[in-house]
């Protein structure tokens, strides 16, 4: 629990006596620092390595939240993606329903961790084999042809509207460094793919 979401729960979760709503019991108010702290907490974890066991931890409290909440939670994601990838979407997205929320989710997904498929697919066509190379130094030595060949694999998926834009202008700079980093992680499944 990072220290922004502890005072988002231990703050919000005390309330005076004489300042509490007949109508609101002490538990709601409770579900709601928590669900705030949560949030909180994946947001301060962006681009981070755990990020992906906080996600799968915290996720669920933000998803039962109301749709406001949530879509409040997607604009912070993207303001703090702005911070940590420097990335922001070419187009706003009206964030007007539950399916355009389920979209985002799995951008967000997509963007941390669950990109393996996608990473052994481009890997298979770069004709480099993962562990006899020096993965930062092969990718920004053979940018362009990584480039191209993620936008070749595109087609591949059935990814949403985000993640496929966020493929197609996230700047060379940036790309090839998130390249970098997913690759690393994505090390074992790439050698399976490159060998079956």
């Amino acid at each position: 629990m990072s220290e922004n979401s502890q005072k988002i729960l231990c703050g919000s979760s005390f309330v005076p006596s004489e300042e509490l709503d007949d109508e609101e019991i002490p538990e709601e108010v409770a579900r709601e620092a928590l669900i705030s702290s949560s949030a909180v907490d994946l947001i301060d974890n962006i681009g981070k390595p755990d990020f992906k066991y906080i996600y799968f931890d915290l996720v669920q409290d933000i998803k039962s939240s109301s749709f406001k909440f949530q879509r409040r939670f997607i604009e912070n994601f993207i303001e703090k993606m702005d911070e940590v990838y420097e990335y922001r979407f070419p187009i706003n997205f009206d964030i007007a329903d539950d399916a355009e929320l389920e979209d985002f989710y799995e951008f967000i997904q997509f963007l941390e961790f669950d990109n393996a498929e996608y990473f052994c697919h481009v890997w298979k066509h770069l004709g480099a084999d993962i562990y006899k190379i020096d993965i930062d130094l092969f990718c920004k030595n053979n940018d362009q042809k990584i480039i191209n060949e993620c936008e070749k694999q595109v087609a591949s998926f059935d990814f949403n509207k985000k993640i496929n834009l966020f493929l197609r202008t996230y700047y060379k700079e940036g790309f090839i460094k998130w390249f970098i980093e997913n690759t690393k992680v994505a090390k074992v499944a790439i050698k399976i793919a490159q060998i079956s």
